[in-house]
């Protein structure tokens, strides 16, 4: 509400009065409606946790070229004592001017110091940050000062930027989120100042003798839920005044991708539906004899022409002032939202039935998510949070000390911080891949497969210690035994020392070399030795050797050997050569024939 005095109020109420208007220039220069100001028109229209900014539109004699002008706009209202009190509505930037020939008048149009603030954001501030410090310098960057020394969240910590990469953002859209967060109406006041409004009862009454016309709708609220969402997965929190629904009917205010809340949705949402629990008004719309006061989210009494008050919150002002004046005052209720609060986180408590749903070509993404039961919960932040309930836990950031409330007090606990990384707020419980599509149908008919497979074919911890227990023995004698395994640059080279099976050497110091030639069997300090594959005629067959030289050579050209030692010869299928022992002769060699013919 505008401060004006009660001698302004009473002469703006009586059915005649006399009037003035005027728009002053930048040089303190006036045009009057005693001169050339023939009419003016403001206008303003909000809503809850929304920005504001005012409108207006001056008619004037002649040719004016105000293109680009700040200009300051008023009326005033002549008193008993003959004096006149002016209502000044504060600063307008001239956006658009029409000249028009044939009547010789310039119509203007212009907007509150609100337009300043719709141009593209950039970075500026130093993180982190409380909010009330980011408001004052987002009002900073452009030109404002912010009129604010509290607000609900006005300590809420900001901990790096959130809004360099997001295309198109502007002040105006980050002012309107701290609205959200603060539970406020952001608005320019008539002093050219960034306020961030609360509802304020202004006390007054509007009788039904200052009214032209009244209607009235059916009251909305009060409201009795807050829910901040994530859209549009529709991943929410909330609290409720269950009380309250139960009495009164559901009336809930739903905050949508707030950039501000998102890393702590818990933290923010007890103190915005504290600041809007509560809130009721009669939706209306009434003509006055023209009072000019009133702002948005003002809150005053109508009373009917049966003297019955009718509580309302005004969202929007319109008045004229043409030589007479005529003011128009609405309210409208806040569209209605219903959340599904069975798939609804609610701070402290448990998340049931969280539900995200996926339609890929419909670009939409659905979870459900039947029972994330006992989730706990652990608020982060420097003072002890709104409303708890015995068993919460808060971990104050400036002791870095967990605390448990008992139902009465916080009480210490020795819990290392540390233990935090194990455990999950909601704000953390959130979809990172859209193309997740489950159901809790599909998710057990998985777990009762996976069970199935594993119970079929998968060894349990205490089986596998069996097994090791029971070969840990052979383990260490294969550890022991199988003493080297080379890969060098002509191939592989094994050595067994010994493996035992059943007490029984198999192969005891055997060394043997797989390369380009074949196998070949050898012993270090052994001058006898085998090979099996390419020999040195390039010929595939069986070499043995007295260190270098052949001894005996198999391959397709036949057998050579340098000794052979034999108990006899078989020439072809039909001779025989060996050694015989005869009485008369003696021993001696024999050339004998097999037969055949």
């Amino acid at each position: 509400m505008i401060n004006v005095s009660s001698d302004f109020k009473t002469a703006m109420k009586q059915p005649v009065k006399e009037l003035k208007s005027y728009i002053k220039l930048p040089d303190d220069t006036y045009i009057r409606s005693d001169d050339d100001l023939i009419s003016v028109k403001i206008s303003s229209e909000g809503a809850l946790c929304k920005t504001v900014m005012k409108k207006f539109e001056v008619k004037l004699l002649g040719e004016h070229n105000l293109l680009g002008v700040e200009v300051n706009v008023g009326i005033g209202v002549k008193l008993p004592g003959g004096t006149y009190e002016y209502l000044d509505y504060g600063k307008f930037l001239i956006t658009e001017t029409t000249s028009t020939k044939e009547s010789e008048t310039t119509t203007v149009v212009g907007y509150d110091l609100m337009i300043k603030t719709m141009k593209a954001y950039e970075p500026f501030a130093t993180y982190p940050v409380n909010l009330i410090d980011f408001a004052s310098g987002l009002a900073g960057q452009c030109g404002l000062t912010l009129g604010n020394t509290v607000f609900v969240n006005s300590t809420w910590i900001i901990p790096g930027e959130l809004y360099e990469n997001i295309k198109d953002i502007t002040y105006r859209d980050i002012i309107a989120q701290i609205a959200e967060m603060s539970g406020s109406i952001a608005m320019i006041g008539n002093d050219d100042k960034l306020y961030f409004k609360s509802i304020y009862d202004t006390t007054e009454q509007i009788t039904y003798s200052n009214l032209f016309k009244l209607k009235l709708e059916p009251e909305y609220g009060p409201i009795n839920s807050v829910v901040l969402s994530r859209q549009p997965q529709e991943d929410n929190i909330v609290v409720v005044d269950q009380a309250s629904i139960d009495l009164n009917g559901l009336t809930e205010f739903k905050i949508s991708n707030n950039w501000l809340v998102d890393h702590n949705r818990e933290g923010a949402i007890t103190p915005i539906f504290n600041q809007l629990e509560g809130i009721r008004y009669y939706p209306i719309e009434a003509s006055t004899e023209g009072l000019g006061w009133y702002e948005i989210g003002d809150m005053v009494e109508i009373l009917n022409d049966s003297s019955e008050a009718f509580s309302t919150v005004i969202l929007s002002v319109s008045i004229l002032v043409d030589g007479g004046i005529s003011e128009t005052l609405i309210t409208k209720a806040e569209s209605k939202t219903a959340t599904n609060y069975s798939y609804a986180g609610t701070v402290g408590r448990r998340l049931t039935n969280t539900e995200i749903k996926v339609d890929k070509q419909g670009q939409d993404i659905e979870l459900i998510n039947e029972s994330l039961e006992n989730v706990t919960i652990i608020i982060k932040q420097d003072t002890a949070p709104d409303n708890p309930i015995a068993n919460d836990l808060w971990l104050n950031t400036l002791e870095n000390i967990i605390y448990r409330y008992d139902g009465t007090d916080w009480q210490a606990t020795s819990i290392s911080p540390d233990v935090l990384t194990d455990y999950y707020t909601k704000a953390e419980i959130d979809v990172k891949d859209n193309s997740i599509i489950s159901t809790v149908e599909e998710t057990t008919g998985i777990v009762s497969e996976l069970s199935t497979d594993i119970n079929n074919n998968y060894l349990t911890s205490e089986q596998v210690q069996a097994l090791s227990d029971a070969n840990a023995q052979d383990i260490v004698i294969l550890q022991s035994n199988i003493t080297t395994l080379t890969q060098n640059a002509n191939g592989i080279q094994v050595q067994v020392t010994e493996i035992i099976n059943n007490g029984v050497s198999k192969v005891v110091n055997t060394l043997v070399d797989i390369d380009e030639s074949g196998i070949g069997i050898s012993k270090s300090g052994e001058e006898m030795s085998l090979l099996l594959g390419y020999l040195a005629n390039q010929q595939v067959g069986l070499q043995v050797n007295r260190d270098t030289t052949e001894i005996l050579g198999v391959d397709n050209t036949g057998v050579r050997s340098i000794k052979v030692t034999t108990g006899s010869i078989d020439i072809g299928s039909n001779s025989r050569i060996m050694d015989f022992t005869d009485e008369e002769l003696g021993a001696g060699v024999g050339f004998f024939f097999n037969g055949g013919s």
